[in-house]
């Protein structure tokens, strides 16, 4: 869902983070940064590249109709983009971190009983049979 992050989309982004999952990141201040949408990207037309209309009157089957023709001449925009898509965002990245590195340490430490476990196993077979 845009502009909220989580397990069911239950947190809402937090500046500077935007968009769905939170994975984009916005450019502007915080007054202008939309948790949905991003920064407003600011648009500027000139009334010379906006396509003109001109009437044209073309004959069918001998009858006169009047059609619009479009005529485009421009087609420069100036459009700017403040978005720059991020993986995901810092506190989610931390939260992945934290996860890992716990079940690293307790698999380490899982493998290192179980080896424990195994000597004094082996160790006990050996002692009876002797």
């Amino acid at each position: 869902m845009l502009g909220y992050y989580g397990t069911s989309c239950s947190s809402r982004c937090m500046f500077p983070y935007y968009g769905n999952g939170c994975q984009f990141h916005c450019n502007c201040t915080m007054e202008h940064c939309n948790f949905m949408s991003g920064c407003p990207s600011p648009h500027s037309y000139d009334d010379t590249s906006l396509p003109q209309i001109l009437e044209t009157s073309p004959a069918v089957n001998g009858t006169d109709i009047s059609l619009p023709q479009i005529r485009e001449t421009s087609t420069a925009m100036n459009r700017t983009e403040h978005r720059h898509q991020r993986s995901v965002p810092h506190r989610q990245s931390l939260q992945y971190t934290v996860l890992l590195t716990s079940s690293c340490i307790l698999g380490s430490i899982f493998l290192v009983l179980a080896i424990i476990s195994c000597a004094i196993n082996r160790r006990s077979c050996e002692t009876l049979l002797s």
